[in-house]
């Protein structure tokens, strides 16, 4: 028989909500098996013969849940609280889900044995007891959820007393509904104030709760979790505590912390406060410098630092591929990579150089304009990849998913990356992008604004409007540049891929800024231009007009 199998694995965002599976064995809907995907054997969750998977817009959320629950009262509650990913609630057969809610054991959990007791495998990193202990202490009586990573949420038999002796409930993404809504709301005495868990904690409906902490264990889980996943996770959760009026806090025993959090703000994440363990000491000290720079950009974006009993190693240097603040000013500590910039005088802004490190294939020179065979599927693919990272998420995913099989098309062509190195290379591009999305707000009409002046006043978006018109000044910007926040990333999800319209408004613009010395001869420019309507015609785009209206019917605040 054919059953539709979800691959409980990474996926390109491009891929379906399932796969046709033939078994010779009677699966059960919504039942994990262990099915041969790509040549390996994988876990996958069973859709079961006649159940219609989730369209495309639930395809984010599967993403970012593959390793925990998905729940008829979790995707609802989402719904409620998250309208950002889903246009309306959607109703699952509610039979398929609670039996998966009660059965489900990710693959590297191995057992749960109540609150006291705890097996996992031995490969998982362990989080140490000062490490609970010291939130336990910072928390205090707070109803509070602490995230942790997947990796590192681990704690060997002969720990297992620690979360007794703190008072702390471990969660894990397999606990049924009953069960954590008893724990949650029956300690009045606040005996039980943390609750530690996976990311699918996320996504539990307590009550009460009066902050989120995301946690970084280690320094083995920093290179791994800044990948896209990851970052995908903490925007979730900034709108889920956004939802729910809690604040959200970026924890973490490791000073590269301090530039994953300066990412975040980068990237308009609200992140209420980072709390760091530092331990100041005349062996490590932080340099005056380092002390300033750190002041200067947290004040900006309003982001406290606490320092609390932890040994950290100097920072020298910027990694300009993974990102990462290094103790070593030859090689990164992380990706043993040997493109380092001096710390903290980073300059963030060398475009050409980043699209060369991005497209490999396209040397300097032909990015300088020294090369008169530029051709307008290179700028193409050059624009449009690097547009793709400019937008909020969710909507990266499904631009990228029209988007990248044309591209790659226009890429094998004229001999760019292949569609794999441009999705995974074009996050070295993430400073770049938000750096040019930056310059596209500040274009904005004063007109423009006053049509959105009373829906800009919430969650201190007026104040960061405000800034936006202020740093305008400084700036020398053409005022017809499309307002990418507001007219693209918060439009109604039917027309999400609205990007390329603002890419066929402000063409030339970008052309000249993106790099600055790109030159096309007149015939490349229609060529380009033909380029922009070919993928915007393939993507079904429908355009209408974007209207304060329109906003708020879609934010549900009519």
């Amino acid at each position: 028989m054919v059953y539709k199998i979800w691959p409980l694995i990474s996926l390109p965002r491009s891929a379906p909500a399932y796969y046709s599976y033939l078994s010779e064995e009677k699966i059960k809907p919504g039942s994990l098996v262990k099915v041969t995907f790509r040549n390996k054997k994988v876990w996958g969750f069973c859709w079961g013969q006649d159940f219609n998977p989730p369209k495309i817009k639930l395809r984010p959320i599967l993403t970012i849940c593959s390793e925990f629950i998905l729940s008829e009262w979790c995707l609802n509650a989402l719904v409620e609280t998250a309208k950002i990913f889903l246009a309306s609630p959607i109703n699952l057969a509610s039979d398929l889900f609670t039996k998966w809610l009660s059965a489900l054991k990710t693959p590297t959990l191995s057992a749960v044995v109540d609150n006291k007791q705890l097996v996992f495998d031995s490969e998982m990193k362990r989080v140490s007891r000062s490490d609970f202990a010291y939130l336990k202490n910072k928390i205090g009586a707070k109803k509070t959820l602490v995230l942790f990573p997947a990796t590192a949420l681990a704690q060997s038999a002969s720990q297992a007393d620690i979360f007794s002796n703190l008072n702390i409930q471990l969660l894990v993404g397999s606990e049924n509904k009953s069960a954590l809504k008893n724990i949650w709301e029956k300690n009045n005495e606040h005996k039980i104030n943390i609750i530690f868990g996976t990311r699918g904690a996320l996504f539990f409906p307590f009550t009460n709760l009066e902050q989120i902490i995301i946690w970084d264990c280690t320094n083995e889980c920093y290179q791994e979790l800044d990948r896209a996943p990851y970052y995908d996770f903490v925007y979730l959760a900034q709108i889920v505590a956004r939802a729910r009026k809690t604040k959200l806090l970026l924890a973490g025993p490791s000073l590269p912390i301090l530039e994953r959090a300066q990412k975040y703000a980068r990237h308009e994440l609200k992140i209420d406060q980072v709390v760091i363990n530092h331990k100041m000491t005349a062996e490590n000290p932080l340099s005056p410098s380092h002390l300033n720079y750190i002041n200067e950009c947290w004040q900006k974006n309003k982001i406290a630092l606490v320092y609390h009993n932890h040994v950290a190693e100097k920072i020298t240097a910027f990694c300009r591929d993974c990102q990462a603040l290094v103790s070593n000013a030859v090689i990164c500590d992380y990706c043993h990579s040997h493109n380092l910039a001096s710390w903290p005088n980073i300059n963030l802004n060398q475009i050409r150089k980043q699209l060369a490190t991005a497209f490999p294939k396209i040397k300097i020179a032909e990015l300088s304009g020294a090369n008169k065979k530029i051709t307008a599927d290179k700028v193409t693919v050059i624009l449009a990849s690097v547009l793709i990272f400019t937008i909020p998420l969710p909507w990266k995913f499904r631009l990228g998913c029209v988007l990248l099989p044309s591209l790659a098309s226009l890429a094998q062509k004229n001999n760019v990356s292949a569609t794999a190195d441009i999705y995974g290379n074009l996050w070295q591009c993430y400073d770049l992008a938000s750096s040019v999305r930056a310059k596209i707000v500040l274009g904005l009409n004063d007109k423009d604004l006053e049509d959105w002046s009373d829906l800009v006043n919430f969650d201190g978006e007026k104040k960061f409007w405000q800034k936006m018109l202020d740093d305008r000044k400084k700036f020398n910007y053409p005022p017809d540049v499309a307002l990418l926040e507001f007219s693209l990333a918060k439009i109604n999800p039917a027309n999400e891929i609205a990007l390329l319209f603002w890419l066929n408004q402000s063409l030339n613009w970008t052309l000249k800024k993106l790099p600055p010395t790109i030159h096309l001869a007149p015939s490349q420019h229609l060529k380009l231009s033909q380029n922009m309507t070919n993928l915007k015609t393939a993507a079904g785009l429908n355009l209408p007009k974007v209207t304060p209206a329109a906003y708020t019917q879609y934010y549900g605040l009519a």
